[in-house]
């Protein structure tokens, strides 16, 4: 992770379930990145910033999925809004990073969001397999990701949790972002929370496997800075 004109990624992706603790780890890594000389910026959903035309996108179509439950927005929509969000994060936040010779870390990108996509989809749709095989291939096609014409600069870090920590991360908020329950109904159950993500973590851990990700474990207790150091480690032996 060196400086411009390195040959080490410089856009780091941390993928994993709900309640992994992506956000916190990618914040930690930003910080000894920094620490360590090197120029870092971490992507935000929430607090967007780039030029106000992209910013505004990421904002009204975070607003959209807030509003989702309510609302109840189909789930090819929101996909489509999820690709939308992402290719504005990239040109507004991204992009511009990489140009500076800086280092991006976002706390989840594309692969997470189509897994929970392709989870909610046999969930709640009604769709015979083959109708969410078809989904599955729509999800994969539907945000392109390019830099230059080469994902060179780009490396997916695994963020490992077991069920529990996910699970006790969820019990602690205050506003719980709804999950659905295996006959599609939305639910902020705990325990559901913990059975969606699992099943999500466990295809993650398959995309991982077969793609030779660096698998970082997180729990509960363990020390935000041990973790970014071990992202570190992992990122340059890739």
């Amino acid at each position: 992770m060196a400086g411009p004109g390195s040959d080490s990624p410089r856009f780091v992706v941390l993928e994993g379930a709900d309640g992994s603790g992506k956000t916190a780890v990618a914040t930690s890594l930003c910080e000894e990145l920094r620490a360590r000389g090197q120029t870092a910026v971490c992507v935000s959903r929430v607090n967007p910033s780039g030029r106000a035309a992209y910013a505004s996108v990421v904002a009204g179509i975070g607003q959209m999925f807030r509003a989702a439950d309510e609302a109840g927005t189909p789930l090819h929509l929101l996909a489509l809004g999820a690709a939308v969000q992402h290719a504005a994060i990239f040109e507004s936040q991204v992009r511009p990073a990489l140009d500076d010779g800086a280092c991006a870390v976002a706390d989840s990108w594309w692969t997470k969001t189509r897994v929970r996509f392709s989870v909610e989809a046999r969930r709640c749709t009604g769709w015979h397999e083959a109708g969410c095989q078809r989904f599955d291939r729509w999800l994969d096609g539907l945000f392109l990701f390019s830099y230059d014409g080469s994902e060179a600069d780009v490396v997916n870090v695994l963020i490992d949790t077991s069920e529990e920590d996910r699970v006790g991360w969820y019990r602690s908020l205050r506003e719980r972002q709804a999950v659905y329950d295996r006959h599609g109904a939305p639910t902020r159950d705990p325990a559901e929370f913990g059975k969606f993500t699992e099943e999500m973590q466990r295809r993650l851990r398959a995309i991982a496997s077969r793609s030779r990700w660096p698998r970082v474990e997180n729990r509960d207790g363990k020390d935000l800075l041990c973790t970014a150091r071990e992202i570190l480690a992992a990122v340059r032996c890739t």
